[in-house]
């Protein structure tokens, strides 16, 4: 097996990778705190208040799961496109040795003659 080129590349796909666990992990703690803290400091106020304070929290901890989310899922999807850009580049550099490989062990066959066009019977 070739050894693995573009270290640099593969480090910052998976730091990129990592920040989007972060990034979720952190949305999902800040979206429980901000239904929790909602709820409590609505309860300052009475039963009411605190109705109202967890409908707050509420839609704000769902306006930070879905913002958080998409940029956890941005952050991931780059170190994902990264790895993809790698992956590409190895398949295409391992092809281009292996057809070169073949040219030059089946460099003795003659060249393939084009064909004449088939349906231009006049």
């Amino acid at each position: 097996m070739a050894r693995k080129r573009f270290r640099a590349l593969r480090t910052i796909g998976n730091i990129y990778k990592g920040l989007g666990g972060v990034a979720l992990l952190v949305t999902v703690v800040a979206a429980l705190a901000s239904v929790v803290s909602g709820g409590a400091l609505g309860g300052i106020g009475g039963r009411a208040s605190m109705v109202g304070g967890l409908v707050t929290g509420g839609t704000g901890a769902v306006v930070l799961l879905v913002f958080g989310g998409l940029m956890a899922l941005g952050l991931f999807g780059t170190g994902e496109a990264i790895f993809v850009i790698l992956a590409i580049e190895e398949n295409t550099r391992s092809e281009a040795e292996l057809l070169e490989r073949f040219g030059r062990d089946l460099g003795h066959l003659p060249a393939p003659q084009p064909q004449a066009p088939k349906g231009n019977e006049s």
